[in-house]
């Protein structure tokens, strides 16, 4: 009689307790996430670059066409992009992609990115594509193949796809590899760099939300311009390199 009574009430307090859940979460998105990112965020962007063009919620289809060609994350099929930023020739966006995975009767859903991503269009062509992941298994895209260089440490963090092994080490000289890793080591979160058909990307997993808990203007600014100023620095290490 008394498990019966428990599972009544907690039958009661499951059908009670998630719509409500589901009510606040949605209440909460529409009336303070929504207006503040569109409202406070949108007008400090604006502030520091009056160029920068915001979008709190984007279409992700171009980008779930691209990574099914090349893989930067393995696994995924469902995309949400949001805070989407155009400044200049590069573009930054919150990207969360997941799939499904059967276990046995039921079906959980696995994150296998969440986190910053950008693209940066540049007017260098180089002669070398090429991917660069952190991850145990080799799973190089169509016409790429895995290269192993000569620096233990780089192979045990990354694996690097190119679709021309001659020109790649033209580009990863030990110098640019050392740096590699040291800014791999101070960063937060697995990352992924690349260059593909004239544009680098370069994606930081690390589980967090963009401009999710920034109240001020300088909170914003400084948090855009450090990540961004991390990017270029990968950047400007492989153009170096490229000289």
């Amino acid at each position: 009689m008394f498990l019966e009574t428990l599972d009544f009430i907690i039958y009661i307090l499951v059908m009670v307790l998630f719509p409500t859940i589901l009510i606040g979460t949605f209440l909460y998105r529409k009336f303070v996430i929504i207006p503040y990112k569109n409202n406070v965020v949108k007008k400090y962007l604006l502030e520091i670059n009056p160029n920068i063009k915001y979008t709190f919620e984007a279409d992700s289809k171009a980008f779930q066409a691209f990574n099914a060609d090349y893989r930067l994350i393995n696994n995924a099929r469902r995309y949400a992009i949001t805070d989407l930023i155009i400044d200049d020739n590069m573009e930054s966006f919150d990207l969360h992609a997941t799939h499904t995975q059967s276990t046995g009767k039921n079906q959980t859903t696995v994150t296998d990115f969440k986190g910053r991503f950008y693209v940066i269009k540049i007017d260098t062509k180089y002669d070398c594509d090429f991917i660069l992941k952190e991850e145990i298994l080799n799973r190089a895209p169509e016409g790429f193949s895995l290269l192993d260089l000569e620096v233990i440490s780089f192979n045990k963090k990354f694996n690097l796809y190119v679709n021309s092994k001659e020109e790649a080490h033209h580009y990863f000289t030990p110098s640019v590899i050392k740096r590699l890793v040291e800014l791999e080591d101070s960063s937060e979160g697995k990352l992924i760099f690349a260059y593909i058909n004239g544009k680098f990307y370069f994606g930081i997993n690390d589980g967090a939300n963009f401009f999710e808990s920034l109240k001020t203007k300088e909170d914003v600014k400084n948090e855009y311009l450090r990540q961004k100023n991390k990017v270029l620095e990968f950047q400007k290490l492989i153009e170096k390199a490229s000289l």
